[in-house]
């Protein structure tokens, strides 16, 4: 940081953040701004789905939905969201007995 105070302006990079890190070029090309966008859209829209459908329904949805996304195999597509409904629901549901919420939408229609 002293360094930083003592050389002058010019020499110093003018992309600094003034955080722990600085986007790399990548990141800060429209490429990057739109992965990020798409990431943060997959995070809330799991957490809207958790909202709206509940925990043990979302999971498996949204493994469903990122297989779709990005194209994997027929057997993937289909095996990994059975594969993480039947584990959640096991260990979240059978063995540790956790009582997650239905979800809004189930609710209103009486199917919780």
């Amino acid at each position: 940081q002293l360094a930083r105070e003592i050389l002058p302006a010019a020499q110093q990079n003018s992309r600094e953040t003034g955080v722990d890190f600085d986007f790399t070029d990548e990141e800060a090309s429209p490429e990057g701004r739109r992965r990020a966008v798409e990431l943060f859209g997959w995070l809330y829209g799991f957490a809207a789905l958790l909202w709206l459908i509940g925990f043990y329904l979302a999971i498996p949805l949204m493994v469903l939905a990122y297989m779709l996304r990005h194209r994997e195999t027929r057997i993937l597509t289909i095996a990994l969201p059975l594969g993480t409904g039947t584990a959640t629901w096991l260990v979240f549901g059978y063995f540790l007995h956790l009582p997650f919420p239905p979800g809004v939408l189930l609710e209103m229609a009486g199917l919780s």
